[in-house]
């Protein structure tokens, strides 16, 4: 009974401290909101919506209005007045112009950052949910450590009490006095791991970890696919699919653009009325796009008549490029750039494919190291109650029996070692296929 009660005190204080409230991973991804990664994905994903809104405005109506007085006098006897008000609008109208080709842009650049937020948040989430099972695992190695370090000094006292019986020889003894020190090596060891695993975690999330046991089950349920589903999906919706697709589309338009701008004529189409000091004007400039109105009212007192005629006038002007080698040169670019956007989506693409494919073969394998876990878990048990029944039968002593529940102990912690590393792969085949995961949208 003195031998085994270091041990006992030891599970006695395990079963105190696994009073503390547990935490799940799902708790820490809560907090990610609050972390100050979290905020620098929310504000990358504003920034980008405001260049957005920014480039809808640019195909508003736009007003301007202004006007001038002067007073003029050269004896101070008679003086002149004169004056005027003018109202100005534009809105773009024709779908070739800088407004609608600034809208384009926006909108990719906005689901370029929203597919780069996503990415980044599956990535942060990966983190956060690798480094709690991190902790945990550290904390089960930890208990094993110091249990193995009690039994260590167990035998070392068992061995003591022979060697003073003269029923050990000195080696013995020093056999297990070398057990006690490198058990107390590895338990400091594991102290360390333990204090490096919860600093890392707390450094990812950028807050500090709350209280309480990491000790959630590992969930590593995954959506029955064949590798061809998964291929299709990540031929979908993957990031990198996705923005590749967006720049060949973005080459394609620029050519366009540069082979309509060779041969677009410069005009400009404009038409007024006037009828004494009221004056309005209306021209729509065809390479801009833009369709602008202006009137104003001009006014003046002095002894010269003001002519009250009405006036219309109506104009045209236009320069159509007939030899222009910057422009030539510029669509040849053009082409070249749509032919390299067209082979990185296809090098993209086949990237992704294999990715996606080692991603399915190590989901694969972690299973079957599962399964392999499981079988040792058995074989741990069933070694229990061999040692049981002999401990019984007094064939096997209670330190004998000590060493077997830790052996199983040491098999249920390599079952939730293999089960991490089956959720790893799982993480990594998600994201392979462009999912996103961790519960945070």
């Amino acid at each position: 009974m003195r031998v085994t009660r270091p041990l006992t005190l030891l599970l006695f204080l395990g079963s105190l401290h696994s009073l503390a409230a547990p935490i799940a991973p799902q708790d820490l991804l809560n907090l990610i909101p609050s972390s100050p990664a979290g905020q620098n994905l929310l504000l990358s994903e504003q920034q980008a919506a405001a260049a957005w809104n920014a480039a809808q405005a640019a195909l508003g109506l736009k007003v301007n209005a202004g006007g001038n007085y002067s007073l003029n006098t050269s004896d101070f006897s008679s003086t002149q007045q004169s004056g005027s008000v003018n109202l100005s609008l534009s809105l773009p109208v024709l779908p070739w112009g800088t407004a609608f080709d600034g809208l384009k842009t926006a909108q990719r650049n906005l689901k370029s950052a929203l597919l780069d937020a996503r990415d980044a948040r599956n990535i942060l989430n990966s983190k956060i949910i690798s480094g709690y099972y991190s902790v945990a695992l550290a904390e089960l190695d930890l208990k094993l450590a110091k249990e193995n370090q009690t039994l260590a000094e167990s035998q070392l006292q068992v061995a003591q009490q022979q060697r003073g019986q003269g029923t050990a020889s000195l080696e013995t003894l020093l056999q297990a006095q070398q057990k006690v020190n490198t058990t107390q090596a590895s338990t400091l060891k594991a102290q360390n791991n333990l204090e490096v695993a919860r600093s890392t975690l707390g450094n990812t999330l950028g807050l500090p970890l709350p209280e309480g046991e990491f000790t959630a089950e590992v969930q590593s349920a995954l959506p029955d696919r064949t590798l061809q589903q998964w291929t299709t999906l990540a031929l979908s919706q993957r990031s990198d699919l996705q923005k590749a697709q967006m720049k060949l589309e973005s080459a394609q338009e620029a050519l366009n653009q540069a082979i309509e701008d060779r041969w677009r004529p410069n005009a400009t189409v404009s038409s007024g009325i006037s009828s004494g000091g009221l004056g309005i004007d209306l021209g729509l400039n065809l390479q801009t796009g833009v369709l602008s109105s202006s009137a104003s009212y001009s006014f003046q007192n002095s002894t010269q008549n003001t002519s009250s005629q009405t006036g219309y006038k109506v104009s045209l002007s236009a320069s159509i490029p007939i030899v222009d080698g910057t422009q030539d040169a510029n669509i040849q670019t053009q082409q070249l750039n749509l032919q390299s956007a067209s082979a990185a989506l296809d090098t993209t693409k086949q990237t992704a494919i294999l990715d996606v494919k080692q991603k399915y073969s190590s989901v694969q394998l972690a299973r079957l190291q599962v399964q392999n876990s499981n079988s040792n878990l058995e074989l741990a048990r069933e070694h229990l109650k061999v040692m049981e029944a002999r401990l019984k039968a007094g064939l096997s002593t209670s330190l004998d029996l000590t060493g077997a529940q830790i052996a199983l102990e040491q098999a249920q912690k390599d079952k939730t070692s293999a089960e991490v590393s089956l959720l790893s792969a799982v993480l990594d085949l998600l994201a392979a296929a462009g999912q996103p995961f961790g519960g945070a949208s």
